[in-house]
């Protein structure tokens, strides 16, 4: 119940690194991250309880780049780590590098396994992007960003996870400019007006105090996926939605956001950052909740 309390009241990693040199991050452990360039994909997915990162470059017969898998504590992995697709040489401790030549200028994903503990773990890279539309997909980000700050209010469904075994959901309504509401699965609630929070636990009453570290709440600040798309690319465009992907190799976290074109809202949100997979849904655009301060 802390734990997510504490993500409500950040619901965004801090930012805790800047850009670092490419050439350091090859083989330092823990090591700065490098920026994806400006033709790299930078993208990230879970493994069991790792996060897979891959820095991708479109070949003409495939793809090549670099796999980096990172542990609860967001250290480099020391287990056994496998890119499925192409021939791979180490780049140090949970660290890859591929060459899938060969596997076709069409093939849109790249296959890793994690082996741990005698279980193992897959994830799936994407690898096809709109190599020409990285200001397109910033564009979209910057437009969707300002839809979503503009809303009379929204609710927002989230499914965190920290690997296998673990799992928690909440549901958040927000209402502009300064109300939100939120409630988990397991019965935790909370109220946020301005400055002031109300939190209750299941058969208790509520406990009141400030928000946050005393900043007043504001509903436009809640959308904030600018601060961490120092890279913004477009995966996809298609049925009147698009698909972006955001990196910040510096937090690290790594965003992939659905937005709805007819509309400019975002639709699903999905995050990968050290020891937190999120999976959120967008819901009830425009709907103003009744939300105020318990008696």
């Amino acid at each position: 119940m802390a734990a997510v309390a504490g993500l409500v009241a950040f619901p965004l990693p801090p930012r805790q690194l800047d850009q670092a040199g490419r050439a350091q991050a090859a083989v330092c452990d823990p090591c700065p991250l490098p920026r994806p360039a400006a033709d790299e994909l930078g993208v990230a997915s879970s493994a069991g309880p790792y996060v897979v990162a891959g820095w991708i470059r479109r070949k003409d017969d495939g793809a090549a780049g670099t796999v980096r898998v990172f542990d609860r504590d967001g250290k480099p992995a020391k287990v056994p780590v496998e890119v499925t697709d192409g021939g791979t040489s180490s780049c140090g401790a949970g660290c890859r590098r591929f060459d899938a030549s060969g596997i076709g200028a069409a093939s849109d994903e790249i296959g890793v396994r994690v082996t741990d503990g005698g279980r193992r773990y897959a994830a799936s890279l994407p690898a096809v992007w709109d190599r020409g539309g990285n200001a397109r997909a910033r564009a979209l980000l910057q437009r969707a960003e300002r839809t979503m700050r503009s809303l009379d209010g929204v609710r927002e469904v989230e499914k965190l996870s920290s690997g296998p075994g673990t799992g928690a959901t909440t549901e958040y309504r927000l209402r502009a400019p300064d109300r939100l509401a939120w409630a988990t699965g397991r019965g935790v609630e909370s109220v946020v007006i301005g400055r002031r929070q109300w939190i209750r636990k299941p058969g208790l009453g509520w406990d009141e105090g400030e928000y946050g570290s005393g900043l007043a709440f504001k509903t436009r600040s809640w959308f904030a996926w600018s601060r961490y798309a120092r890279e913004v690319r477009l995966l996809s465009e298609r049925d009147g939605r698009a698909v972006l992907a955001l990196a910040d190799e510096g937090t690290p976290v790594w965003f992939r956001l659905t937005i709805d074109l007819a509309t400019h809202r975002v639709v699903a949100e999905q995050m990968t950052a050290r020891a937190r997979f999120l999976n959120t849904r967008f819901v009830d655009f425009g709907e103003r909740f009744e939300i105020e301060a318990p008696e």
